[in-house]
Parts: structure tokens; sequence; C-alpha cells
């Protein structure tokens, strides 16, 4: 029996991984027809905790990930044939706590993360979130990388949406 796939979560925060992550995600949906939530989390700071700023902060990446869904969405959604429903939610905490608690709450059936380049370092300073939701996780796992092309070259991106919308 293949994998039985409803629902496909994938996590924002706004760098080239994630959105890369996103491409993944939507073409997977397609493949499966699946409906996809996309949830970003805003962490709050550890002093000098303003319930204003906070509200601010998760407004900003709410219109954010609209602006997501109206444009790289749409794209995605001709590019693959896909019909599914996409939801969007902010989360306030840890990223790693919220999306593994989203993964359960959602019943997600496959979470797909982008995971940004970092060094050995900065690696054993701070741990990925990434790498704490694959130690969590109750469901398959699809870790996407930037391509280095994107890394390089910042108008890649813009070429390959104009391309896209001209298809």
């Amino acid at each position: 029996m293949g994998l039985e796939l409803e629902q496909v979560l994938v996590a924002i925060d706004f760098g080239e991984a994630s959105l890369v992550a996103l491409d993944r995600a939507v073409a997977l949906a397609a493949d499966y027809q699946a409906d996809v939530t996309l949830i970003h989390v805003v962490e709050p700071p550890f002093f000098g905790f303003a319930v204003d700023g906070m509200q601010d902060a998760v407004e900003d990446a709410a219109d954010r990930l609209h602006a997501i869904v109206r444009e790289r969405v749409r794209d995605l959604r001709r590019l693959h044939g896909w019909r599914g429903v996409v939801l969007t939610e902010v989360l306030v905490g840890s990223p790693a706590d919220e999306i593994v608690d989203a993964i359960e709450r959602l019943d997600v059936g496959v979470l797909v993360l982008g995971l940004r380049p970092a060094s050995a370092l900065a690696r054993a300073v701070r741990p990925s979130t990434t790498g704490k939701v694959l130690e969590r996780a109750h469901c398959p796992v699809v870790v996407v990388r930037a391509p280095t092309w994107a890394r390089h070259e910042p108008e890649a991106e813009k070429v390959a949406r104009a391309a896209l919308r001209a298809a």
C-alpha cells in the first residue's frame, strides 16, 4: 500500500529554502490531490517582550503569507494543475515546538521543510529548527535545500517567476 496523503504542511520562514520547500509541497500535493497548509512561527524575544510589537510581527507575517499565496501559489497551481485548498497560520512560540504541534493538530500526512545553509559552528551553538523537528515529527518529513544557483544569482528567482507566468 502506498502513501495516502490528504494534508501537506510546509513551514515558511520567508527564506530561499522555505520558498523552494513551498514549490515542492505544492508539487507533492498535486500528485496526491492533497491540501496544503502554510505556517509561519513568530518567535518571541527572550527579553523585553512587548505585546504590541508581537501583534505587529504576527500581522506582518500573516500579510506576507497571504502575499505568497496570492502570487507564488497561484503560479504553482497553474504549473502543476493543482486545485487543492491552501490554508495559512501564523503561530507564536518556539518554531520546532509549534511545527510538531501543528503536525498532530492538523493530522498532517507529510511535512516539507527548507534547510538553511549553516556552518558547523552555527549548528553546534544553535541547532536548526529542521534538525529539532526531524527528531520529533511523527510523519514523513521532506527536507529541501535552496538550489545553489539561487544563492549566487539573486535575479534568478525573478527570471524563473517570469518564465512561470509566461507559460
